[in-house]
């Protein structure tokens, strides 16, 4: 048994054509979204091996820094891949990061070409960024959020320019939700060459949000995978297709990094269901949340914008330094929604002791 680092040694020697895309290798490519491929300068289709040479020679890998919480693993593992014969030679287009304080909005979406007839469409979760977390925040009051909608428009961009290619489409955290939105509202013929759906520890979505008609189109097709103990993945809704459990060599919250995630062979260690204190957790937010009005939720959302809009930072890792002013800020949340964030953080506390 091993991680994905291990995995990337064992079978970085095998092409897809000698051994088929499996589960694992969507969870490795969806780490790589993370790195930040503006270095490569990506204008037209290159080797991913060629793109990660790039970033790594205007920024060496131990120095690298992808956020307060995005893990070192990822950038050991996007060091590790570019030399291998599975990964180093898929090429890479289109990779966009995009990110708009006006618009409350933090979107990255990168193109994998496994082979001649297949793309591998990849969204990046939660960067560094404060936007990016106010993003998430919205999602419990505004659907469909700027970023799902981006989502779905680069979907439908990338299977207009490469016609007739079959596509995967995943992400991880956020990045699975984007992938859920995009491939359950994408146009019918963009939809039909959808091979699966990937949502790596991503959030769902809320029922009453669904149009349950075009996702009865291609639930068969999504794939849901979590770790045992996922907090992340088991936010809001979980209805949407098959769902897989993983074991994990970490504790708690830090299961939602993927490589952790333990595999043997070339396939992950399953368990049979989440742990029930996975299970407390994500009931305990879906009532919150459903227990507030959409105005209630709204407000809240614009009130801890303002008050991000209020800190000198851009990033959480710069945010951490302000530790005092947050508090201070945070005092200027409405008593009942300051009641709501605190019974959420309660929530997650309860949880991390358990």
């Amino acid at each position: 048994m091993g991680s994905l680092i291990d995995y990337v040694k064992w079978r970085g020697d095998l092409t897809f054509s000698s051994d088929p895309f499996n589960l694992i290798d969507n969870t490795i490519l969806c780490n790589v979204s993370y790195i930040d491929f503006s270095y490569a300068k990506i204008s037209k289709k290159t080797t991913l091996r060629s793109a990660l040479s790039k970033v790594f020679r205007e920024v060496e890998p131990d120095k690298m820094v992808l956020g307060l919480f995005i893990p070192k693993d990822i950038v050991e593992l996007a060091n590790l891949i570019r030399s291998t014969k599975r990964y180093g030679s898929i090429e890479v287009s289109d990779y966009v990061n995009y990110i708009s304080i006006e618009e409350m909005c933090q979107f990255s979406a990168i193109t994998y070409h496994l082979d001649s007839d297949t793309i591998f469409v990849c969204y990046r979760g939660t960067d560094d960024s404060l936007i990016g977390w106010q993003e998430n925040l919205n999602m419990v009051s505004t659907f469909p959020i700027r970023g799902e909608v981006l989502a779905k428009e680069y979907l439908e961009k990338i299977a207009k320019k490469f016609k007739d290619k079959k596509i995967y489409v995943a992400g991880h955290s956020k990045g699975g939700t984007l992938a859920l939105y995009a491939s359950i509202y994408a146009k019918e013929d963009v939809k039909s060459r959808i091979i699966n759906v990937f949502s790596n520890d991503g959030t769902g979505i809320m029922r009453y949000h669904l149009d349950m008609e075009k996702l009865k189109v291609i639930e068969s097709r999504i794939i849901k995978i979590v770790p045992v103990d996922s907090v992340v993945g088991m936010m809001f809704d979980n209805i949407c297709g098959k769902l897989i459990v993983v074991k994990s060599s970490a504790k708690k919250v830090y299961q939602h990094n993927m490589v952790s995630w333990i595999v043997e062979g070339k396939r992950f260690i399953t368990a049979d269901r989440i742990s029930k204190n996975a299970e407390k957790l994500s009931l305990a937010t879906v009532n919150l949340i459903e227990g507030m009005t959409k105005d209630e939720r709204t407000k809240i959302a614009l009130e801890v914008y303002d008050m991000l809009m209020k800190l000198k930072s851009n990033t959480l890792t710069d945010a951490k330094k302000e530790g005092l002013l947050i508090l201070k800020h945070l005092n200027t949340i409405s008593f009942k929604n300051k009641r709501y964030f605190m019974k959420f953080i309660s929530n997650f506390i309860k949880y991390k002791e358990i």
